[in-house]
């Protein structure tokens, strides 16, 4: 299904979660801390990452930050026996989570929100590669359609594609701005 990267704190909870996940053909990876996970992230980049909120270095909030810069199109899903309503609010102004998990977490809802979380990321993977190979594709159109005195279609087209693009690159990199009410 995916790469599925796993950081708590607690070794048992790391046990369980790849033990569930791995008997469903995720490939999971467990981390003790924030600081192993980036690593790996520097090594290989995860289709999803499932992060603890409460850690002693780095808590999720920060590690849902440090996903986003590193690798914005990864969804990240929060496992955590202390969901809030701050936390959730707090997240959202990093990004947001992709989902939250409560512990104790039922199987069934770690594997639902995994794979559509790996679903997710494979969507957005295919809308960048589409677009470009659009962004390819249309140098080769535009001077074919400025040859054939079609330099309004080749502007139409041309407007599009940036449209396109700045969609892409905000939705990638949402955050809610701090003077935005919440």
């Amino acid at each position: 299904h995916g790469l599925v990267y796993v950081v708590d704190d607690e070794p048992d909870v790391l046990e369980i979660v790849k033990t569930v996940l791995a008997e469903e053909n995720f490939d999971v990876s467990c981390f003790e801390n924030a600081d192993s996970l980036f690593e790996a992230i520097n090594d290989r980049i995860p289709d999803v990452v499932i992060t603890d909120f409460k850690m002693p270095t780095k808590n999720g909030l920060a590690v849902l930050s440090e996903v986003r810069r590193l690798i914005p199109d990864v969804p990240v899903i929060i496992l955590t026996g202390y969901i809030t309503k701050e936390i959730l609010i707090a997240s959202l102004k990093e990004g947001g989570f992709y989902s939250a998990i409560e512990k104790p977490f039922k199987n069934i809802n770690l594997i639902q929100d995994c794979l559509s979380a790996c679903r997710f990321h494979e969507a957005k993977k295919m809308v960048k590669r589409s677009l470009n190979l659009l962004v390819y594709q249309f140098s080769d159109l535009e001077k074919y359609l400025i040859s054939q005195n079609q330099h309004d279609v080749a502007k139409t087209i041309g407007n599009e594609l940036k449209f396109l693009l700045k969609k892409q690159r905000d939705l990638t990199h949402w955050k809610i701005k701090p003077n935005e009410p919440t």
